[in-house]
């Protein structure tokens, strides 16, 4: 039935691609997917982890001081996983579908996009979709004022204490410079201090902070093969180059607003490539380049005068999303099995409202 409501939504949407109606449908659609799923990889642990902490049994880890007074607030309240797995659900989509309201023209289609990727491997991840969430959210005041600065730094510092890699969101600061010439500059002084970080580590040793460095930058490249390093530089690359293109030929339909979520998105992306083929955590910071992505090439899309030139750069970019759902969901596993059975299946065939 959620596949069908799916088909259906996004049917709509092409033709209705602003409706504020349609845009609350794919709200309450989202809601149910995360908020009622019942089972999934991760599902079982966080119920657990709910579980043991309500016992007095689990401590956390620095990285999930935030995620654990939110759990406290629940067990204070005396909720039930499920319960306290809706209230999550219904405070982040609606926190995700702010922003992409007052970031983006197409909104609806933003929605479907999400659809392929990245939500069911969020819903999963829902930690880090709460601190992507919040990250997405403090870009939107990032480019407006002093006081936004202070809060998307403010809004960083809580995703890490929901999910500790969050914190290196901090480098989108480099969006205040004026030319990406500048940008990728200080973004290779970025890579190679991240780089030497495991090095510093072993030096420095702070508790907790150590152990968190350690996860997820390890001490040697693991090279996992030709098509594993190219399909990482495809996928990353890719949008980065075609936003290029698209501000080469259609500079007058960007707008100010586009120009800054476009190098937000080059500085996720790339460092998102850089990482990823040493440690396969880094693949969930694409996430939230690939929405922005969504988000400025719609936006170019809304302003195009020429139908032409609007339905070609639409059509390539769901060729794109398409690609990469087939790679995300049938060249990814989880122990053993694709990604298409065990996340996207798993969120779709596992609802209470199925029962």
């Amino acid at each position: 039935m959620l596949f069908f409501i799916a088909i259906i939504l996004s049917s709509t949407s092409f033709l209705f691609r602003k409706s504020s109606f349609v845009f609350g449908v794919w709200a309450l659609f989202f809601i149910i997917l995360f908020g009622y799923n019942t089972y999934n990889p991760d599902y079982i642990s966080y119920s657990n982890i709910y579980r043991l902490f309500a016992l007095g049994n689990y401590d956390g880890k620095l990285g999930d001081i935030g995620y654990i007074s939110l759990m406290k607030v629940g067990i204070s309240q005396q909720l039930l996983f499920q319960q306290f797995l809706q209230i999550l659900a219904i405070i982040t989509i609606l926190l995700l579908f702010y922003s992409i309201d007052k970031l983006s023209e197409y909104k609806n289609l933003v929605c479907v996009l999400i659809l392929l990727y990245p939500l069911t491997i969020s819903i999963v991840q829902l930690r880090f979709f709460i601190a992507y969430t919040l990250v997405l959210l403090g870009l939107y005041f990032l480019n407006k004022s002093s006081i936004g600065k202070i809060l998307f730094f403010i809004l960083v510092i809580v995703a890490t204490t929901l999910h500790f890699s969050s914190i290196i969101f901090l480098v989108l600061f480099l969006t205040q410079s004026k030319s990406f010439k500048h940008i990728y500059i200080s973004l290779i002084g970025v890579l190679i201090a991240l780089l030497s970080i495991n090095y510093l580590n072993s030096f420095i040793q702070i508790p907790l902070i150590s152990q968190a460095i350690q996860k997820y930058f390890v001490t040697s490249l693991e090279f996992k093969g030709v098509v594993f390093v190219s399909r990482v530089v495809f996928f990353r690359l890719g949008p980065v180059l075609f936003l290029h293109s698209l501000y080469m030929y259609f500079k007058h339909c960007f707008e100010d607003r586009d120009i800054f979520l476009m190098k937000a998105t080059n500085i996720i992306l790339v460092i998102s490539m850089f990482f990823e083929v040493i440690n396969s955590e880094f693949e969930r910071f694409s996430r939230l380049g690939y929405i922005l992505f969504y988000i400025i090439v719609l936006n170019v899309c809304s302003r195009m005068k020429l139908k032409y030139n609007r339905e070609i750069i639409l059509t390539l970019l769901i060729i794109f999303s398409l690609t990469n759902f087939w790679f995300q969901n049938f060249y990814r596993s989880s122990g053993g099995i694709q990604f298409f059975d065990s996340v996207f299946r798993a969120i779709f065939e596992n609802n209470l409202l199925l029962d």
